[in-house]
């Protein structure tokens, strides 16, 4: 099964990957982009939340920049992102992030789009988090 001595040659292979991949897209492709999310995973399972942000980032700027700013893709890499700054004890950037996700959701996707429930679980724990219940 998957145990953390698995990651490592996972990490290994993605890094290798990740190499190949800007050799021949350059550093703002969507494979890039795709690997250095694979990267945050396994920091992430590893509790490397530094490590995970700054492998997301990428992600996320590539899916801005190729995808757009209001793409599901670029929402996910938001939620991402407030993840690992709540783990960080970055409650208050965290829940700013995904007060920002949920308004494009709900002006994209519609109030009742069921992409919302995940934003707003995690916006729920980042401000308990935080103690501010009562700015959810």
């Amino acid at each position: 099964g998957w145990g953390l001595h698995a990651l490592d040659p996972a990490e290994q292979h993605f890094r290798e990957g990740l190499a190949l991949a800007e050799k021949t897209e350059g550093t703002e492709g969507l494979t890039v982009a795709s690997l250095h999310r694979n990267l945050a995973i396994i920091a992430a399972s590893r509790s490397h939340y530094a490590d995970a942000l700054a492998e997301v980032q990428p992600t996320f700027e590539i899916h801005t920049k190729i995808l757009g700013p209001e793409h599901p893709q670029t929402l996910d890499d938001m939620v991402d992102i407030a993840q690992y700054e709540q783990h960080l004890g970055h409650y208050r950037e965290a829940s700013d992030l995904l007060r920002k996700t949920d308004a494009i959701q709900q002006r994209t996707r519609g109030a009742d789009s069921p992409a919302r429930a995940g934003t707003l679980g995690n916006l729920w724990v980042a401000v308990s988090d935080d103690g501010d219940l009562d700015g959810i």
